[in-house]
């Protein structure tokens, strides 16, 4: 026994042998302290009760071994002023434990000491343990196979005592590996935070319930789990029962949800049952112009106000929709087309709890399906111009070569010589119609090189200007360091003829002509409105000028064949239309700017190359001679044009082998047995065409020369069967064919 050392209390002990005796016998825990309940001595029973020796409780304050949830201060304050007091209190063992106990107490037993006399309030009987016991190890058969991962862990070492075997299959351990062990000892806890918020709360001396916690398992995986909490007694120890339910997957879905909400290039908004925004996605801010703080609690701002209040409605009673087009608003008053679809969001028993709205911005979609169809418009049109185009080629040929021969064969007197001379002329205007045809219907075999644009531009510069006249001013903005493209002079020679004659016929009264060759990059946004060019590098070539411009009916046909805003009898209608052909066929595009009163801007869009280019200009052509008895074979499905061809040979002293199409070229050549010098050919024909009946002689003997004759091929010519063909382009004259032939024919192997 610990007794304090003060007279006053060692009189009182010693005063009467008796009073020593039951203080330190008794049962219950007896306690001397002082005003502020700081222990001055206690009993045996008080040592065992508090879990102290004396030597440790001499001094220090009752207050520390009274759990917080009981009110002790106040308990002392009635027991000093009333003198005497008896009540319940919950007191805290500094081995975790937790003990109910009733209390008298007695104030003023001597000077500035009182006495406490403390009994146990929850001492089982012996049945009451075993009855315990047997309960408890039931509730630990039951905890091992509940599916709700569960732990039990003892305070006051922090050990695992028992576990589920869910806790175990959710984490990767074994029962072996986890009992006796503490959660820090398993790395259990990747974030401490977590485990602070769980251990602040089960302090509080209140049930936790789904706190949302990160734990670790074994494997290094982290799981993000809803830990509930409470202390227990288990097997007569203070413990804690944990339960966590793994959410991980949940969240994942939650944060995919969300990325995909953000990342989403379509407005997605969600609503309350009263029709008022709770989400609005980036996609809805950049497309409508609101913020989602500006719009967020209230009605769609895109909607008028008879409007919302329907679209309110069907959300209150839950009504779907699929797809359906509507108007809307932006903040800048525009109007806008989307495709609206909306789905009800419902509560745990069908209730409507609100929707989600999704609405696709339709209007770069109505303009490519504009552009789609107008595309395909051009593409059907350019068949049909094509395919009239070579027929009334070959038809050309025969009238213009069969004329040609009549005039040589009649004095210049002949009075049928001049209306000859007519025919010539017809013929010639003909041809360049159809030339302007298979242009626009990309059908010409064009003799791609590498060109300098800049160059191009340049060398065009002194014949521009005198066809634009004095008072249109060329303003040339060329950019040297520009990469070069691949395409047909002489088209692309056109293509600059026929944007300055329409920039000169829209400015009467004069004004600036532009031609602009430079770098150019598209961005994704201009190649969605170009469907027909891919983001990234091109060479530009821009023709600005300050005419009477285009409204945007006109625009729209402005590139159809035989569509022209002159008067009768001053244009073709077909300017624009090879302009398009032939940039195509290049592999670009082109397209128009232009208002009434502001000008019109073709911007040609064409691949770039790093390739040197060629010169423009080949040396001067050698003079036409006559045949030296060469074999010629002549290859033409149309009769007539095979009959122009033959006889223009013979009379220039040429043999010549006749065949009306490939296959019957190709077995004449088998049976000349290599006296054949040169293959004359058209290029398509029925069955085998001109192309694949060369490349089979060449496989046989390379050193066989060839000359296509053609309007149009549909392609240019296969890159291994250039270095043995020459073109001539229908209609021909006389004058050359012969010396196209002479030239295929000279040509150093």
């Amino acid at each position: 026994m610990t007794l304090n050392t003060q007279p006053t209390v060692d009189a009182w002990r010693s005063g009467d042998g008796l009073v020593g005796a039951l203080f330190d016998g008794s049962d219950d825990a007896m306690i001397i302290a002082d005003d502020e309940a700081r222990v001055v001595a206690t009993n045996p029973a008080g040592c065992q009760l508090l879990g102290c020796t004396a030597g440790e409780l001499a001094g220090a304050s009752l207050a520390s071994w009274v759990a917080p949830d009981a009110d002790f201060p106040g308990a002392w304050r009635a027991l000093l002023e009333a003198g005497a007091a008896r009540g319940v209190l919950f007191i805290q063992r500094p081995d975790g434990a937790r003990r109910t106990v009733g209390y008298r107490g007695t104030a003023r037993i001597a000077e500035r000491r009182h006495l406490l006399v403390v009994r146990p309030m929850d001492e089982p009987s012996l049945a009451t343990r075993v009855e315990i016991a047997t309960a408890e190890a039931r509730f630990e058969s039951l905890l091992v196979v509940t599916p709700t991962p569960t732990v039990i862990t003892r305070l006051r070492d922090l050990a695992f005592v028992a576990v589920s075997d869910s806790f175990l299959a959710l984490l990767g351990y074994t029962r072996g590996e986890v009992l006796g062990r503490t959660s820090a000892e398993l790395g259990l806890w990747p974030h401490p935070d977590d485990r602070a918020r769980l251990t602040a709360a089960l302090g509080s001396g209140h049930p936790v319930r789904n706190l949302e916690a990160r734990i670790r398992a074994r494997a290094g995986e982290l799981l993000t789990t809803l830990v509930s909490a409470e202390r227990i007694q288990f097997y007569g120890e203070p413990c804690v029962l944990t339960l966590a339910s793994d959410i991980t997957a949940l969240r994942h879905t939650e944060e995919l949800g969300r990325a995909l909400v953000q990342a989403s290039p379509a407005a997605i908004l969600a609503l309350d049952r009263d029709g008022r925004v709770s989400l609005w996605n980036p996609a809805a801010e950049r497309f409508f112009g609101w913020s989602a703080e500006q719009v967020e609690g209230r009605e769609p701002p895109f909607l008028p106000a008879a409007a919302a209040e329907a679209f309110a409605a069907a959300v209150r009673a839950g009504e779907a929709v699929d797809a359906r087009d509507i108007t809307c608003h932006r903040r800048d008053g525009v109007a806008v087309e989307v495709t609206l679809s909306r789905a009800p969001l419902r509560g745990p028993h069908g209730e409507v709890r609100g929707a989600v709205a999704i609405l696709f911005d339709m209007t770069d979609r109505r303009t490519l399906e504009d552009q789609l169809r107008h595309a395909r418009k051009m593409e059907d049109v350019g068949r049909l111009a094509g395919g009239i185009a070579h027929d009334f080629n070959n038809m050309l040929q025969v009238i213009s070569g069969f004329a040609a021969t009549a005039r040589h064969s009649l004095a210049l007197d002949h009075p049928a010589h001049a209306e000859i001379e007519q025919v010539l002329r017809a013929s010639s205007r003909a041809a360049q119609l159809t030339r302007q045809l298979l242009a626009f219907s990309r059908r010409q075999l064009t003799r791609a090189r590498v060109l300098d644009l800049n160059a191009l531009v340049g060398d065009m510069h002194p014949m521009l200007q005198r066809l634009l006249g004095e008072r249109i001013r060329l303003d040339l903005r060329l950019d040297p360091a520009a990469r070069r493209i691949r395409g047909d002079l002489g088209q692309l020679e056109q293509v600059l003829l026929n944007l300055c004659v329409n920039a000169r016929d829209a400015m009467p009264a004069g004004g600036v002509l532009t031609l602009a060759a430079g770098e150019a990059r598209l961005d994704r946004e201009e190649a969605r409105r170009h469907p027909d060019v891919a983001v990234g590098g091109y060479v530009e070539l821009r023709v600005s000028d300050t005419g009477v411009g285009m409204d945007a009916a006109t625009m729209e046909r402005a590139f159809d064949p035989f569509f022209s805003t002159k008067e009768v009898g001053h244009g073709t209608g077909l300017g624009l239309a090879t302009v398009y052909g032939i940039v195509k066929q290049c592999g670009g595009d082109v397209w128009l700017q232009s208002e009434p009163d502001r000008g019109t801007t073709v911007t040609l869009c064409f691949p770039g190359t790093d390739e040197p280019a060629e010169s423009l200009r080949p040396g001067p052509v050698e003079a036409r001679r006559e045949g030296r008895g060469e074999t010629v074979l002549v290859v033409e499905d149309e009769a007539l044009v095979r009959r122009l061809a033959v006889q223009l040979l013979q009379r220039h002293g040429y043999k010549v082998i006749e065949a009306n199409d490939g296959h019957e070229g190709l077995g004449a050549w088998e049976a000349a047995a290599g006296a054949i010098s040169l293959v004359l050919t058209d290029v398509v024909m029925p069955g085998m065409d001109g192309v694949e009946m060369c490349r089979r002689i060449t496989q046989r003997d390379p050193s066989t020369r060839t000359l296509y004759m053609t309007a149009w091929s549909g392609d240019a010519l296969p890159a291994a069967m250039q270095r043995y063909a020459a073109v001539l382009d229908k209609p021909f004259t006389a004058e050359a064919l012969l010396a196209a032939v002479r030239g295929a024919l000279d040509r150093p192997r």
